[in-house]
């Protein structure tokens, strides 16, 4: 019997113990800035969809910055999430979003944002064998992994890729259910690298997924392809471009947008899309293709119908800063609009403002068929005091439709 009570004494003890620190650690004052969103134009409640991650520093001390996440209007620092949180962290608000509502599901799959894909009543996921056996590089087998959210309820399909062995990366998926799109970079043996489109029929499934479109023959030698970073994986439209790096000399190189295309998922087909002089914005939203055209402080706005490709003016959009509304090309990134993009009729954007030593983050939502300024506003810290040493700069961002 003493040994039940040591043994009850112990455990309550330790119990005590826990709960004796969770109070302290609340009551605590946290030693980081504590952070607003100011609204300087528009109603707040239109940044409600838009989640980011980010830093912190102070100028008196760069190289002690912190990391900050903005997820449904709140901030929270990553060093005071419990611990088996930051264990179980991604730096993509999507992600983590994935892993506290479908745990189970997630467990034992790739933890790649591009690998999945969801509709109000499923989520979809597609990994290779790579992405869990790093010991077999090169295969054709892929897994394709379906949720029934209501039912909560797995169905996992084993289908082949291709006819031979091959490292495939998958870098995009979409949605048109039950059809499932997915983009492949294919990397044979030989080095020979493939840009393919495959789909795969939820309701009914095969044995091996169907290759709609190479895309291999929209690149040249030097040229790499992007794919656009759309926060709704439902659209229909999906919007590429193709980035070339020229040498300009030993020591420097030049990186530009050579073409610009849009993937129609209903007719399995590729529309080249023309651009702009100088720079040119390319969005999808709502079965539409939005085209822009980036004038310093504004972005002529125009839709596209894709059958002609006749374009019709939308109108200006006026920017808070140049840098709102413009992303450069990247030789080495498979996504773009990072920056800028369009869901539901609401542009969205987002830069950096420079003042003094210090940055923040500029935000601003405009709707696309009236021009109007949503929302425009900034990060700083609650005590103002702090706001002339404070740094804040966003790292990855991301919106939630569900949010929208």
């Amino acid at each position: 019997m003493n040994k039940y009570v040591k043994l009850t004494s112990l455990f309550l003890l330790i119990a005590l113990t826990f709960i004796g620190f969770s109070i302290y650690k609340a009551q605590a004052s946290s030693p980081y800035s504590q952070m607003k969103v100011v609204t300087t134009e528009g109603k707040p409640e239109y940044i409600e969809p838009v989640d980011f991650f980010g830093y912190v520093s102070h100028s008196q001390n760069f190289s002690n910055s912190s990391t900050i996440e903005f997820d449904e209007g709140s901030f929270t620092y990553l060093q005071e999430k419990p611990f088996l949180k930051r264990m179980d962290h991604s730096f993509d608000p999507k992600l983590n979003n994935l892993v506290d509502n479908y745990r189970t599901f997630m467990r034992g799959k790739s933890r790649r944002p591009e690998q999945y894909t969801e509709t109000d009543q499923h989520l979809i996921y597609a990994g290779s064998k790579t992405d869990v056996d790093w010991n077999s590089p090169f295969n054709n087998q892929m897994t394709i992994s379906v949720l029934d959210k209501a039912s909560d309820e797995e169905e996992a399909y084993s289908v082949t890729i291709g006819s031979d062995n091959a490292y495939n990366d998958i870098y995009a998926t979409y949605i048109d259910y039950p059809t499932l799109t997915i983009f492949v970079n294919r990397s044979g043996v030989s080095d020979t690298s493939r840009n393919l489109v495959y789909t795969f029929d939820i309701e009914n499934p095969t044995e091996a997924l169907t290759e709609v479109v190479d895309l291999s023959g929209y690149l040249d030698k030097n040229e790499t392809l992007s794919v656009s970073q759309l926060s709704d994986k439902t659209e229909r439209y999906i919007p590429l471009k193709t980035v070339r790096q020229t040498v300009v000399s030993d020591y420097d190189f030049r990186t530009e947008t050579s073409g610009y295309f849009a993937y129609d998922m209903q007719a399995q087909e590729v529309i080249e899309i023309p651009p702009f002089e100088e720079e040119t914005l390319l969005f999808s939203d709502n079965d539409t293709i939005y085209v822009g055209k980036p004038l310093n402080e504004s972005i002529e706005l125009y839709e596209m119908n894709p059958d002609d490709k006749e374009m019709t003016l939308l109108g200006t959009l006026e920017m808070a800063t140049p840098i709102m509304g413009q992303e450069d090309s990247s030789f080495y990134s498979d996504r773009f609009n990072q920056s800028v993009t369009i869901l539901d009729g609401k542009l969205y954007t987002y830069g950096q403002e420079y003042v003094d030593e210090v940055s923040r983050p500029i935000f601003q939502i405009t709707d696309v068929h009236t021009q109007e300024t949503l929302f425009k506003g900034t990060v700083m810290p609650k005590d103002m005091t702090e706001a002339g040493y404070t740094t804040i700069e966003v790292m990855e961002y991301r919106l939630d439709p569900s949010r929208n």
